[in-house]
């Protein structure tokens, strides 16, 4: 947090096999024997209560939905052109004006490099209503069951908005706008 200027910042220790928490820890905190001389803000657990787009954290999980169904192979490759328009819309990787980066990327480049635009092409393989069910499928729309108060349960877009707007499909591909 302050190597970045962060606001504020989180970790959270999962065991890989059952998903339980190991570890959980929010910045900025206060001393609950001491609770009165704390910020408002700190009170709460923001990383329980707040809603947030899970972001480039989500592209593994739309690659293992394209390697599920079969939508890709481990051995494709993927064309980056950098930055893409839909519709009205362009959408481009983080780097592209620093770089202007674009060229065929593996499936493991698209994700070593965080490339909005190779997830774009990856996740435009499938059909926007298999999309959206595996979204249903991974239930990001339930509670997790963690074990501490005032979980927010963020609601998934409309299926209907999701499935008929291009600029949705595509930007959920690299973890934006899931989400209502």
């Amino acid at each position: 947090m302050r190597k970045f200027g962060a606001k504020r910042g989180t970790v959270m220790v999962m065991d890989v096999h059952t998903g339980a928490m190991r570890a959980f820890a929010v910045e900025p905190t206060f001393d609950p024997n001491r609770y009165f001389d704390a910020e408002l803000a700190w009170l709460k657990n923001w990383a329980i209560t707040d809603v947030y787009e899970p972001g480039s954290t989500f592209k593994p999980l739309n690659i293992a939905i394209a390697l599920e169904t079969d939508a890709i192979q481990p051995e494709e490759t993927i064309y980056d052109e950098g930055q893409i328009r839909i519709g009205e819309w362009t959408i481009q990787n983080s780097d592209y004006d620093a770089t202007g980066r674009s060229g065929a990327l593996s499936i493991t480049d698209v994700l070593k490099y965080s490339s909005n635009v190779g997830m774009v092409h990856i996740m435009d393989k499938l059909q926007p209503e298999d999309f959206y069910a595996w979204l249903e499928k991974l239930e990001l729309d339930r509670p997790t069951g963690i074990a501490l108060p005032a979980e927010n349960v963020p609601d998934l877009k409309d299926r209907d908005q999701f499935v008929n707007s291009w600029v949705d499909t595509a930007t959920a591909s690299f973890g934006q706008g899931i989400v209502l």
